[in-house]
């Protein structure tokens, strides 16, 4: 005995189109148990890379996606496929809830990697929207010196010779392209 399911259109026109039309829709019970890692948090301080080598905080949304409330659950967390932790949630979460949970610190590995956070149960329903993932965009660490006598071997310092003006010139340190290195 299901319960009755009506679509209602309103449709007004200026007589600029054909009107409107709709195809492939379907209507699904949600199963019982469904949980979903549904987004990340991003560490404060990082919403433009991370450090390589640097620990930070894994924090995700675990939502309730089905019909029954869901008392506990395992995450699981991978870097490029590598499992690292696991976080048992034990609570209650009603249909339609969702809760922030951080699991464990991970430590950033030295080039750009994949972070992956994901419903590992086996009694979840719908494993479509188990996963979540994040590419990790690393800023590395550069050891530039700011100090150099320019006598011997560049210490990272470019030479600029500015065009029409007699005798001046710039030192930058890193890159010399516009708007990048420290002048």
């Amino acid at each position: 005995n299901s319960p009755a399911i009506r679509f209602r259109f309103l449709f007004a026109s200026d007589n600029a189109g054909e009107g409107f039309s709709i195809d492939d829709f379907c209507v699904l019970v949600p199963p019982s148990f469904d949980a979903s890692v549904s987004a990340f948090t991003l560490p404060a301080g990082s919403p433009f890379g991370v450090v390589a080598g640097q620990t930070i905080p894994v924090c995700v949304e675990l939502t309730n996606t089905g019909n029954a409330s869901i008392t506990t659950t395992t995450i699981g967390c991978s870097i490029n496929g590598v499992p690292t932790t696991t976080f048992t949630f034990t609570g209650n979460l009603n249909c339609g809830q969702a809760t922030a949970i951080c699991l464990d610190s991970i430590v950033v590995p030295s080039a750009s990697f994949i972070l992956s956070c994901y419903v590992d149960d086996a009694l979840d329903g719908n494993h479509a929207n188990d996963t979540s993932i994040s590419e990790g965009i690393i800023v590395p660490i550069l050891n530039l010196s700011y100090c150099d006598d320019f006598e011997g071997a560049n210490q990272g310092w470019t030479q600029t010779i500015t065009a029409g003006a007699s005798g001046i010139t710039k030192w930058t340190l890193g890159t010399s392209g516009p708007g990048e290195g420290l002048p």
